[in-house]
């Protein structure tokens, strides 16, 4: 239940990052009403515990684009092999 909260979380923060505060917004109600989301949440599935590492790892590296330090890609780096130990 966790991941998928910050599954959510992560799918609001890099909308918010690429196409402003609606698109965060949107995103996360689309992602919230999704019923394969929600399903997959209540039986933990590996495709959704892969997902809030993945999507972090995705707005990390947007951030450092952006214009942020290195700080940011490391945190996407060591994200994104997080996310492929399953």
């Amino acid at each position: 239940m966790v991941a998928s909260l910050v599954g959510l979380l992560a799918t609001a923060w890099v909308a918010r990052q690429v196409g402003g505060r609606w698109a965060g917004l949107t995103a996360m109600l689309l992602l919230t009403l999704s019923p394969i989301y929600l399903q997959y949440s209540r039986i933990s599935v590996a495709e959704l515990l892969t997902l809030a590492p993945t999507t972090l790892a995705l707005g990390c590296s947007i951030r450092r684009r952006g214009g942020g330090n290195i700080s940011w890609l490391l945190a996407g780096s060591v994200l994104f092999r997080y996310q492929s130990l399953d």
